[in-house]
C-alpha cells in the first residue's frame, strides 16, 4: 500500500489524488486550473509563491496573461470565503501570493481509504493526476457552486444542502413556471432572465427529462401554463412588437394567441390578464377573454412614453395584483394594486430595489419577490399586505424568477451568476482587457492608448450603472477614475481630455457632470433635473436626454451648463449616437405604422430634414447595451447592431465614403439584416456588443458568460 496525501485547513480538505476540494464532507466544484493553483499554494503554505513560478507550474511552456491568474485567484477566494479564517490567500504586492492558513498534511494508509491503484508519489504542481485534466468548467459555474455553499440561514432561508437541482445545463435555464397541479415545470433555456434568445422547454417533476417545445429565432419571456395544463403561453419580442403565443403540451406547432400582449397569465378558464402597449413604449395591464373581448384596464403606470408594467400576478382571492414595472431609467420596486383598478396601489417588497418577478403563496398570505437591493437579485417575501420583510436567499449567486409549489412549502427559482469582460480588437487579433468584476460599456480613447469602461456596482435601479475605470492598453494598468460616483452613461471628448457623464445621486436622481481626465480639477456638476445619456456635441456643446412633462427630448448646452436648448422637435425615447463630424444625432423614437413599434431616426444638428434609418430595430434586451448604431472615430465606418432579435446577434460594419455620414439607406428604412449586407464591403463581426474605436480596424467589445439552473428551495 502506498500513502495517499490530503491537506486540511479549517473546514476544508484538499484531496490532491482525487482532485477535489471538500468542505464539511461536501465537494466544491472547481476548475482543474483552480485546483492546481490551490495545491501549489497549499504545498508552499506560509511562503510566497511568485507569479512567474505559479504561471510556469500551472501552465508549463504556455504564455498566459497575468490577469488570467488573478481571475483564478479571485475565484478561489470566493470559494474559500465560507471558512472560519476569512482570508486564506494573501497578495504580496509586485511578487505573488501566499497561503496564510495553518495546513495539516494527512497520510491515509488504511485500506478502506485507498484506491486499488495508488501512484508511487504524490503529484507535483507540474505533473498533475488525470482528475486535474478534465474538461474545464466555466468560471461562472464556479461562482454558482460557491454561492450555493455560501447561502446563509436567514429567518426563512433553507440550508444549501436542501436545494434540489431541477435542471443541469452547462448554459442557462430561466423563467420557471409550474403547472397548476405542480407536476410539470416549464422554463426558457436561454441566458436572459427578462427576455432574449431561447427556447421553451418542459419537464415532468421530479426526474423527467426536459423536452423542447419551440424551435425558432424569436426572443422570448414568461412561459405560463393554462388552467388545464394543456397549453403553455409565452411572450415573443420581434422588432419591437410584443405578442403572446401558445404551444401545446406535450408538443405541437406554436400559434399566435394575442398580438400586442405580453406577460399573459390565465385568471380563469377563458379569461386572461396581460400587458399591452398603447403608445411608444407605454405599457399597461389589462384583462379580457382569450379572444380579447370584454377588455378593461387593471393598472396603468405613471404617465410617460417609457413607463412599462411588464408582469402581473393575481392573488388567489382575485382581489389584488402584484406588478413588475419600469420607467425610462430602469426597474422599479414591485407594486401591490387592486384588481378592480380603483387605485394605483403602493410599492411592496424591498424598497428601494429592482424587482423583476413576483408570486403569491397559494393561501394568499405571502407575497414573494425576486429583487436586487444592491447585492444582486435574491428572493424575498412579505406577509400580505403590510407584514415584515424576510430575505429567503442571500449568496454569491443571484436568484431570478420565482414560482411557488401548490402546497406552498417550496419555491423554484433560477440560480446562477454572470461575468462580463472587456476585449480589444486590433489588426493583430483580440486581447482581453479586464478579468475581474462585471465590466461593460467600454470606450476606446481617441488615440487608442486607453480603454474606459464601467464596472457594475451600487444599488441604483438603472439598467446601466457602475464605477468608471480606465486601462492602459500598453501596460495593462487599471485605475478607478471617479471614486464616489455611480455612472450610468458617459462620453470622452475628441481630444481625450474630458469626460461627461450622468451619475445617480443619493436621492436616486440623475445629473450631468463634467470632469478632466488628468484630475487637475474636481468634477463639475452641470445639471440637477434628472438628465441623462450625455454626449459631446459640435462646437464645444454637450448633448443629452431630458424630460418635459411626460415626454423626453434631446437638448444641448454649453460646457459650462448655460445655453440649454431643444435639439429635436419630436419626443424621443433615447438618444443613440452623434456622428463624429457633429452633423447628425440618431435617436430611438416611437413609430406608428401598422403597429406601434420603435424606429431609428437621424436628426440634423444644423437644420434640414430628418432621415428614417430603421423601423424594424429596437433596444436590445442584453445587459451589455452597446449602441444599435455608432460610427468609428474617423467616420470611415458605421457599425450597426443586428436588427433581428433572433438567436445569432451580430454587428455589421459598413464602410463609408469620405465625408459620408450614412450609406444609402432605403427610404422606408432598413427592414432586415439582408438590407445591411447589401451595402458594398459590409463585414459581419460575430459579437453582439461592439464599441467602435478610432478606425474601422480597432474596436472594443464585451463577452458575457452566464450559467443558470433551476432549483427547488424549501420555505417554512
Amino acid at each position: 500500500m502506498r500513502a495517499r496525501h490530503l491537506y486540511e485547513f479549517d473546514c476544508f480538505r484538499l484531496d490532491c489524488y482525487e482532485g477535489v476540494l471538500l468542505s464539511e464532507g461536501r465537494r466544491l466544484r472547481l476548475e482543474p486550473k483552480d485546483l492546481e493553483i490551490l495545491l501549489v499554494l497549499v504545498e508552499n503554505h506560509g511562503h510566497t509563491v511568485g507569479k512567474e513560478e505559479l504561471l510556469e507550474k500551472v501552465w508549463p511552456g504556455t504564455f498566459v496573461e497575468e490577469g488570467n491568474l488573478a481571475r483564478h485567484i479571485s475565484v478561489l477566494r470566493q470559494v474559500l470565503s465560507r471558512g472560519q479564517n476569512g482570508q486564506y490567500i494573501e497578495t504580496i504586492p509586485k511578487r505573488g501570493y501566499r497561503f496564510v492558513a495553518p495546513v495539516r498534511e494527512v497520510d491515509l494508509s488504511s485500506a478502506e481509504d485507498q484506491p486499488s491503484e495508488m501512484p508511487a508519489a504524490k503529484p507535483t504542481a507540474t505533473s498533475r493526476p488525470a482528475a486535474f485534466r478534465t474538461v474545464a468548467i466555466a468560471a461562472v459555474v464556479l461562482l454558482l457552486m460557491a454561492g450555493l455553499a455560501l447561502l446563509r440561514r436567514g429567518k426563512t432561508s433553507a440550508p444549501a444542502e436542501q436545494y434540489t437541482w431541477l435542471t443541469n445545463y452547462a448554459d442557462s435555464a430561466t423563467s420557471p413556471a409550474l403547472s397548476p397541479d405542480g407536476r410539470m415545470l416549464a422554463f426558457i433555456r436561454g441566458e436572459n432572465t427578462f427576455y432574449g434568445p431561447g427556447q421553451v422547454y418542459v419537464k415532468f417533476l421530479p426526474d423527467g427529462e426536459p423536452f423542447q417545445l419551440t424551435n425558432d429565432n424569436l426572443a422570448k419571456l414568461g412561459p405560463v401554463f393554462s388552467p388545464d395544463s394543456a397549453r403553455i403561453a409565452y411572450t415573443t419580442v420581434d422588432r419591437g412588437v410584443w405578442d403572446t403565443w401558445v404551444v401545446p403540451v406535450p408538443g405541437g406547432s406554436p400559434r399566435r394567441m394575442l398580438p400586442n400582449a405580453s406577460g399573459l397569465s390565465w385568471i380563469g378558464d377563458q379569461r386572461v390578464m396581460f400587458s399591452e402597449i398603447t403608445k411608444g413604449l407605454y405599457m399597461k395591464i389589462a384583462t379580457s377573454t382569450e379572444s380579447r373581448a370584454e377588455e378593461r384596464d387593471v393598472y396603468r403606470p405613471a404617465p410617460g412614453e417609457t413607463s412599462m408594467a411588464h408582469r402581473s400576478y393575481l392573488s388567489p382571492d382575485h382581489k389584488w395584483i402584484l406588478v413588475v414595472e419600469m420607467d425610462h431609467r430602469g426597474w422599479l420596486p414591485c407594486r401591490l394594486a387592486p384588481f378592480d383598478g380603483s387605485s394605483s396601489g403602493k410599492a411592496v417588497g424591498p424598497v428601494p430595489s429592482k424587482c423583476t418577478s413576483a408570486a403569491w403563496s397559494p393561501d394568499g398570505n405571502w407575497m414573494y419577490f425576486s429583487a436586487d437591493t444592491g447585492s444582486g437579485f435574491h428572493i424575498w417575501r412579505q406577509r400580505f399586505p403590510n407584514g415584515d420583510l424576510d430575505q429567503i436567499t442571500s449568496a454569491a449567486t443571484e436568484e431570478e424568477g420565482v414560482v411557488l409549489a401548490p402546497d406552498g412549502r417550496s419555491l423554484i427559482t433560477s440560480v446562477g451568476a454572470e461575468q462580463s469582460t472587456v476585449w480589444l480588437h486590433e489588426p493583430g487579433g483580440d486581447r482581453q482587457i479586464t478579468s475581474e468584476g462585471y465590466a461593460y460599456t467600454p470606450f476606446v480613447s481617441p488615440d487608442g492608448s486607453k480603454i474606459y469602461y464601467l464596472v457594475r456596482s451600487g444599488s441604483s435601479r438603472a439598467f446601466v450603472q457602475g464605477e468608471l475605470w480606465v486601462s492602459d492598453t500598453a501596460s495593462a494598468h487599471h485605475e478607478r477614475l471617479l471614486p464616489g460616483f455611480l455612472v450610468t452613461r458617459y462620453d470622452i471628448s475628441s481630444d481625450g481630455k474630458q469626460v461627461v457623464f450622468a451619475a445617480i445621486d443619493s436621492a436616486a436622481k440623475s445629473s450631468l457632470w463634467l470632469a478632466r481626465l488628468d484630475h487637475r480639477a474636481s468634477p463639475r456638476q452641470l445639471t440637477s433635473g434628472d438628465e441623462s445619456r450625455p454626449f459631446f456635441g459640435p462646437g464645444g456643446t454637450i448633448v443629452f436626454f431630458g424630460k418635459e412633462g411626460e415626454s423626453g427630448y434631446i437638448y444641448q448646452m454649453n460646457e459650462d451648463g448655460t445655453g440649454k436648448e431643444k435639439v429635436t422637435p419630436d419626443p424621443v425615447m433615447y438618444p443613440i449616437a452623434i456622428s463624429p463630424d457633429g452633423q447628425w444625432l440618431v435617436a430611438q423614437v416611437a413609430y406608428q405604422g401598422e403597429e406601434t413599434t420603435q424606429a431609428l431616426v437621424a436628426y440634423p444638428m444644423v437644420g434640414g430634414p430628418k432621415r428614417l434609418i430603421c423601423t424594424a430595430c429596437q433596444v436590445s434586451g442584453s445587459r451589455n447595451p452597446a449602441p444599435i448604431l455608432k460610427w468609428s472615430r474617423d467616420q470611415r465606418a458605421l457599425y450597426f447592431k443586428s436588427i433581428l432579435t433572433g438567436m445569432n446577434r451580430n454587428t455589421f460594419m459598413i464602410p463609408l465614403r469620405s465625408r459620408e455620414s450614412f450609406p444609402d439607406f432605403p427610404g422606408s428604412g432598413v427592414q432586415s439584416d439582408r438590407d445591411l449586407l447589401a451595402f458594398p464591403g459590409t463585414r459581419v463581426i460575430q459579437e453582439e456588443d461592439v464599441f467602435p474605436g478610432y478606425s474601422p480596424l480597432v474596436y472594443a467589445f464585451t463577452r458575457k458568460t452566464t450559467r443558470r439552473n433551476l432549483y427547488k428551495i424549501p420555505v417554512h
